[in-house]
């Protein structure tokens, strides 16, 4: 049994065809979606405010409503990886108990959280309220597993970096594998050195200190390395039987900031199926567009069998990857560079980077 997760876009004709699609198959169920006001309320996101379907109370509701009684769910993402310590102060509990109240009054009944602090808030007015620890909460061990579970998490996104170590898998499985939900289609480094920091940027996105600057950062640092899109913390529709084999059940896909320009539905069939042919980028952004022209073509059914050497512990990643040669020879078969990407990407990136423009300037301010 397949258990989907998916990112909102709050329209009811995508909820239809979720629907249809849980009367069609018996093995699969599109358990709910997730998402989050961007009107009428504090903002404390994983993702940056301008980026994801703008929505208020009364739409939310709606849509909640509507959710429900086809027996679908609602997750409200509260997940930002800093709240400023807002959470600490008289005025920022008042202001987050009364949003969790008005949340259950139309009918949300779980919940996405990130901080412990939060975590202990929500659990002090609503002990019903079902939690799920967001990725964001970096969950890479068992140790930190079993501490969300002891603190009463129904779900952990688990830290998207181990996706493909299946040792650990099968270690965290074993302590709960109905525990653990994995992003499917994450687009982030392996390891990413920017990624806490990325995510405490958006956490603070009203901020106007150069937003595009570890996102492109990272935009980079792939287009000096290619190899880097092979080791993305994905998984391959034909992937997801791997992951049922040692009992998780509950996949993610994430793509807030892509769900209303992209294709929903068309990702999550090739998911069901476990088939796709096509470029594997484009699961990545949910066939929204994208900057094809700094970004390799990766024909996914060439990268068949690449998991299945760490499923079956006879490639052992130690992130050496010039005495390996084993991501190299999938690159080989799978991958089509366009024209001088290389040095074409690192320029663009680099002209975008905000900050790296600013930098480049003195500020016209006075510091006393």
């Amino acid at each position: 049994m397949k258990l989907f997760s998916m990112p909102a876009d709050f329209k009811e004709k995508t909820l239809q065809e979720y629907i249809k699609l849980n009367q069609q198959y018996d093995n699969v169920i599109i358990r709910e979606t997730y998402g989050q006001l961007t009107e009428d309320c504090m903002h404390m996101s994983g993702r940056a405010k301008s980026t994801i379907p703008q929505i208020g109370m009364r739409d939310l509701e709606k849509y909640v409503e509507f959710s429900k009684k086809h027996g679908i769910e609602f997750n409200y993402t509260l997940n930002a990886a800093c709240f400023g310590n807002y959470e600490f102060s008289d005025r920022g509990i008042k202001e987050i108990k009364n949003l969790i109240r008005d949340l259950q009054n139309i009918g949300v009944n779980s919940l996405t959280l990130t901080t412990p602090g939060v975590i202990e808030l929500v659990r002090s007015i609503a002990p019903d309220i079902k939690i799920k620890i967001s990725a964001i909460s970096q969950t890479d061990s068992v140790k930190k597993m079993k501490h969300y579970i002891d603190m009463g998490a129904e779900r952990i996104v688990i830290e998207p970096a181990v996706t493909k170590d299946f040792t650990l898998l099968r270690n965290m499985a074993a302590q709960g594998a109905d525990k653990i939900e994995v992003i499917v289609n994450d687009k982030c480094m392996r390891d990413c050195p920017y990624r806490i920091f990325h995510y405490n940027q958006t956490a603070h996105d009203n901020s106007e200190r150069g937003k595009s600057f570890y996102f492109m950062s990272c935009g980079v640092k792939k287009s000096k390395d290619p190899q880097i899109y092979l080791n993305l913390n994905w998984i391959r529709p034909e992937d997801l039987h791997l992951y049922e084999n040692i009992g998780i059940k509950n996949f993610k896909v994430e793509g807030r900031e892509f769900v209303l320009e992209g294709d929903i539905v068309k990702l999550l069939k090739a998911y069901i199926n476990e088939s796709f042919e096509g470029n594997l980028l484009d699961l990545l952004h949910i066939f929204a567009p994208y900057d094809t022209e700094h970004q390799p073509y990766i024909d996914n059914k060439a990268l068949d069998g690449y998991v299945e050497g760490f499923y079956n512990n006879t490639v052992e990643c130690d992130q050496i990857c010039n005495k390996c040669g084993y991501c190299a020879e999938f690159m080989k078969k799978s991958f089509t560079m366009p024209d001088n990407m290389s040095s074409v990407a690192a320029d663009y990136y680099r002209g975008e980077n905000g900050y790296i423009q600013r930098l480049k300037q003195e500020p016209q301010i006075s510091i006393k």
